[in-house]
């Protein structure tokens, strides 16, 4: 049972190794419903990406959209910067909002723009005029999903032009704009926004082969190459094999062995949970079952018969009178006058 137990033990934190192993090859994941990225208050939220490993983030919205009941609109701003002086890609992933039939413009939208501010202490002090200047990009709305690009409406006379959902900044600081107006979500219709963030630096010959190249001159990390979420801003794709290979072929991108392994950990952590609580089920069961059959053995001690106390005449000695025998008469009743 011990040798059981530390296997089982074991299997059951196998999982949890190759997260750890392979964690510093992850995105940073962020949800649009968490106060980590919305909130109330005047100070936008900051999302802070390393270099390496830690040099991705994504932020998606779950089902929080569907929520709103239309009285009143939504609105979401925060920031990503980027440490180590890198700057950052800002490439959007999936996204239904919606638009106006008629003339196009958009009723739901998100946008970027350069980040140009400071903190000084806890006060973040912005150079921007306000929230409506010239200074946020094209509003940007419709039914987008990174990985079903038509390939042939991009422009291929120049592959290194940027997307049209995209944005850069080569300082490393993007300021986010996310809205949602005060119409009610038809029945049927779901929205949905989902962002890539990558840090990148200009590429150089002592980066070796942590680094590679997306674009003209700059290199994200290597491991977000091939891993189905479309780092580089650009028409061609550089990070996913090339626009062109895949959708052309009306086929996708496969996932990365991390995200293949992220999926095996998660499953795995579920399997051990099920087969846990089922040794501990099945542990109290023959445990339950061995108590009963103990109560319903009879006992034999108590089953044995007790002897009766019963008198039993003691042995008669040699030389000793029976009480049973006759006693000759007495010399009184022989000789009565004597």
């Amino acid at each position: 049972m011990g040798a059981f137990m530390i296997y089982e033990r074991c299997v059951y934190l196998l999982p949890f190794l190759y997260i750890y192993i392979n964690a510093e090859w992850t995105y940073s994941e962020y949800f649009i419903e968490s106060d980590k990225i919305c909130t109330l208050g005047f100070t936008p939220r900051i999302i802070q990406i390393g270099k390496d490993g830690k040099s991705g983030a994504i932020v998606e919205e779950l089902s929080y959209f569907s929520t709103l009941s239309g009285n009143f609109s939504y609105k979401c701003s925060f920031k990503v910067e980027s440490n180590f002086e890198m700057g950052i890609f800002a490439v959007i992933q999936k996204m239904k909002l919606r638009k106006n039939a008629t003339t196009g413009e958009c009723i739901d939208y998100v946008q970027f723009r350069h980040s140009n501010s400071f903190q000084f202490g806890k006060v973040d002090i912005n150079f921007h005029l306000g929230q409506n200047d010239k200074s946020w990009s094209n509003k940007h709305c419709g039914n987008i999903n990174a990985m079903e690009l038509d390939f042939n409406s991009l422009n291929h006379a120049n592959q290194m032009k940027m997307l049209p959902y995209a944005f850069k900044d080569p300082k490393g600081k993007i300021e986010v704009r996310i809205y949602v107006a005060n119409e009610t979500i038809p029945s049927g219709t779901e929205l949905d926004l989902k962002i890539a963030f990558t840090a990148y630096q200009h590429c150089s010959f002592d980066i070796g082969t942590a680094y590679k190249k997306c674009g003209v001159d700059t290199c994200i990390w290597h491991q977000y190459f091939n891993d189905g979420i479309l780092n580089c801003p650009f028409t061609n794709c550089p990070d996913e094999g090339g626009c062109q290979i895949f959708y052309e072929a009306g086929i996708r991108p496969s996932a990365s062995f991390m995200t293949k392994i992220m999926a095996a950990a998660i499953a795995g952590i579920f399997t051990m949970f099920i087969v846990f609580f089922t040794f501990l089920w099945l542990t109290r069961q023959c445990a339950l079952c061995w108590s009963n059959s103990s109560s319903n053995t009879p006992n034999t001690t108590q089953m044995r018969p007790v002897p009766t106390m019963e008198y039993v005449q003691p042995p008669v000695q040699p030389g000793t009178p029976s009480m049973d025998k006759d006693l000759p008469p007495s010399y009184e009743s022989l000789f009565p006058n004597a």
